[in-house]
C-alpha cells in the first residue's frame, strides 16, 4: 500500500462480518469491512491503493474544519460585551471538568487571560469614547460662546457711524454691505395687477430695479375719483391683496424707500379698467 510515511506492501488483515464497507487502518494491522452478510477468511492479504490512506485522512480533516469554522461564526459575529459574557460562562461551566474535554490547566490559563484582557480593553475603549463625546460637547459649547461675544462686539462696532470700511476691514470684520452706501431708492417698475378669479383677489408683481433687499415697498391704491390710500407694505416684489370688489375697477402703483427717504411713483397697474358695475334696478 501507499500511505503517508508506509512502503506499498500488503497488510494482513482479519474479516469479520460487517455492515459497512470501510477501512480502519490501526498501526501494525488492518480491518476490513465488507459489505453486509459477507464474510472472509480469518486472515489474509488485501492490497491498498496507494494514496488511500493520505486520501481519507485529507477528507476527515477537510470535514472537521469546515465544522469548526462554521461553530466558530457564532463567536465572530458577536458584540463585544455579549462575547466576553459568553466566554466567561464557558470558562464557569469548564470548572473541574476541562479534562472531559481534553484541554489542559494552561488551556485554561490561555483563554481567562485572553478575556479578562478583553474585559480591561472594553472598558478603556468605553472611556475613552465617553471623555471624546465630553470634548465634543465642551468644544460645542465653547464655540457658541465665542459666537455670541464676537457678535455682540461686531453689532455695537457696525451701529457705530465713525467706523469706516477700512477699519471694519483691519479687525477682520466685513465691510458693510452696499445698501448702506445707498441713500436715494428709485422707483420699481413695471408694476403689473392680476385680479384672481371673482374673488376679490389680486395679485401684484414688480421688479427691484435696483433697490437693495432692505427696501421696503409700499402698496398704493385708488378707485376712479377716489383719493390714493396705503392697502399694504412688504420687501417682497410680489404681494396679494383681498377685499375688492370683483368688476369694479382699481388703480395701484408702488413706492421704495430705504435709509429714510422714498422714491417717486411706480406705473401704474389696473383691475378691471373700462369696465363699470351695473347695479341691481
Amino acid at each position: 500500500m501507499g500511505s503517508a510515511g508506509l512502503p506499498a506492501g500488503r497488510v494482513v488483515y482479519t474479516a469479520e462480518e460487517m455492515n459497512s464497507p470501510a477501512v480502519v487502518f490501526i498501526l501494525s494491522s488492518a480491518k476490513l469491512t465488507f459489505s453486509a452478510g459477507e464474510t472472509g477468511p480469518a486472515e489474509g492479504k488485501f492490497n491498498f491503493t496507494a494514496g488511500f490512506f493520505a486520501s481519507h485522512h485529507q477528507d476527515s480533516r477537510s470535514v472537521d474544519r469546515n465544522q469548526r469554522e462554521e461553530a466558530m461564526k457564532d463567536f465572530r459575529n458577536k458584540k463585544d460585551t455579549a462575547l466576553r459574557q459568553d466566554v466567561a460562562g464557558t470558562l464557569a461551566s469548564l470548572q473541574g471538568r476541562a479534562d472531559e474535554f481534553g484541554l489542559s490547566d494552561a488551556d485554561i490559563a490561555m483563554l481567562t487571560d485572553a478575556n479578562e484582557q478583553f474585559g480591561d480593553d472594553i472598558f478603556q475603549a468605553m472611556r475613552l469614547e465617553f471623555e471624546k463625546r465630553s470634548a465634543v460637547e465642551k468644544k460645542n459649547s465653547s464655540r457658541s460662546e465665542v459666537v455670541f461675544a464676537i457678535n455682540t462686539i461686531a453689532r455695537k462696532v457696525y451701529a457705530n457711524p465713525a467706523v469706516d470700511d477700512e477699519m471694519l476691514s483691519s479687525i477682520g470684520l466685513a465691510v458693510r454691505p452696499n445698501y448702506r452706501t445707498r441713500t436715494h431708492p428709485v422707483a420699481p417698475t413695471p408694476l403689473v395687477a392680476l385680479p384672481q378669479g371673482d374673488g376679490g383677489v389680486v395679485l401684484l408683481r414688480w421688479k427691484r430695479n435696483g433697490n437693495s433687499e432692505h427696501t421696503i415697498f409700499t402698496i398704493w391704491a385708488r378707485g376712479v375719483a377716489e383719493p390714493d390710500r396705503i392697502v399694504g407694505s412688504t420687501k417682497a416684489t410680489k404681494m396679494k391683496l383681498e377685499g375688492f370688489t370683483p368688476g369694479v375697477t382699481q388703480y395701484f402703483h408702488v413706492t421704495a424707500t430705504v435709509n429714510g427717504e422714498t422714491s417717486s411713483r411706480s406705473n401704474t397697474g389696473s383691475i378691471y379698467a373700462g369696465m363699470s358695475l351695473r347695479k341691481a334696478a
